[in-house]
């Protein structure tokens, strides 16, 4: 029992397929971090941390789709993966939709209008059908809500595919096309809104993002077979944080031009940690890296209402003072986050109960 203990604990993390690894968990709350700072006009490209997170959903699609198979279990149908993406945000999407929808109404007068837009924040809130091109307006309250309707609507489009093909280099093919028409289009990749007729640049942005980030597994997978030196496993890890420093670099700079590169290093990052082929894999060991990850949906979608309202909720006498409005809004920005994790939590609680009076 000792020995069989004692190897599970020596695999790699990245073979103990199911447990969050706790590096990744970190860096999902930094790209949160980056898009609140890209929302009060500290990084200019910090919304490009988005980037990254679709290309993390992309791979842990591809991760769960090969754990049901290596296991012999069916592999879930579109329908009740999406109902099964949908349940691990669900509850905190809807907090935030509140939570943000009481700190604008609470913060400016009330007239038609923001009535209006808080009806378009509920309803964009409780169906995510934001970037879907119906007739409710895109235009909320929370506009860093797009990501779960561009996420889910890519999912929809990219799962099939997957299941079908795997990671088959067509559809990495796809997406760096997909990518690079964004690129050369528009000079830059982290539009949202630009609409061409039958979908919305961030819709496109999602699935070719979501195809790259699910057909590198298999290369992530290959390249964790190697059994590298301690000299190749701080080389491999000097890689990672360069790639990481890029990113940042990137996100700090006007230069639109580089959002490819930024692309290409966040994946490789990403790519490295999953591949668990690194030295400082202790230093992230540990409940704090995991707790911050899971801080990181909360924050990213209740942080736009602080940014938005910032002048309206911070001191009169910090108003002008550019750092000191970026620290109280951080730290408003967390409580908040903190609430709706708190909230969803309760939530999910007791829906898994009710859930189990119709769900066998």
């Amino acid at each position: 029992m000792n020995k069989n203990r004692a190897n599970e604990v020596s695999l790699p993390a990245a073979k103990l397929r199911g447990i969050r690894n706790p590096e990744i968990e970190l860096w999902r709350f930094f790209f949160a971090v980056m898009v609140f700072l890209s929302h009060m006009s500290v990084l200019p490209n910090g919304a490009l941390a988005v980037d990254c997170f679709f290309l993390l959903t992309g791979y842990l699609t591809m991760n769960s789709i090969s754990r049901a198979r290596m296991k012999g279990n069916t592999v879930p149908g579109t329908g009740a993966f999406i109902l099964r993406k949908l349940s691990t945000f669900y509850p905190e999407l809807l907090v935030a939709t509140i939570t943000t929808i009481a700190i604008f109404l609470l913060s400016r007068p009330l007239d038609f209008q923001l009535i209006a837009t808080a009806a378009k924040t509920m309803i964009n809130g409780i169906l995510p059908l934001k970037m879907t091109g119906i007739s409710i307006s895109y235009v909320d309250f929370n506009g860093a809500t797009w990501y779960i309707s561009s996420m889910l609507i890519g999912l929809i489009i990219v799962y099939p595919l997957l299941v079908r093909f795997g990671t088959h280099p067509i559809l990495f093919i796809a997406g760096v096309i997909i990518c690079g028409f964004l690129c050369q289009y528009h000079g830059k990749l982290n539009g949202v809104y630009a609409w061409y007729g039958f979908t919305f640049e961030g819709n496109l942005r999602a699935v070719g993002e979501l195809l790259i980030g699910a057909t590198a597994y298999q290369a992530i997978q290959s390249f964790s077979q190697f059994n590298l030196s301690r000299l190749g496993l701080f080389f491999v890890t000097s890689i990672k944080y360069c790639c990481i420093g890029l990113v940042g670099i990137i996100a700090a700079l006007h230069q639109t031009w580089l959002h490819g590169f930024a692309l290409i290093a966040g994946l490789l990052a990403i790519a490295i940690s999953f591949s668990d082929q690194v030295s400082d894999r202790r230093i992230y060991a540990n409940k704090i890296c995991l707790f911050l990850g899971s801080l990181s949906l909360p924050l990213y979608l209740s942080h736009r209402a602080i940014t938005v309202c910032a002048d309206q909720l911070i001191p009169d006498l910090v108003v002008d003072i550019e750092w000191a409005k970026v620290v109280i809004c951080f730290i408003y920005s967390l409580v908040l986050a903190l609430v709706v994790q708190g909230a969803g939590k309760i939530i999910r609680q007791h829906s898994s109960k009710l859930r189990k009076l119709f769900i066998a």
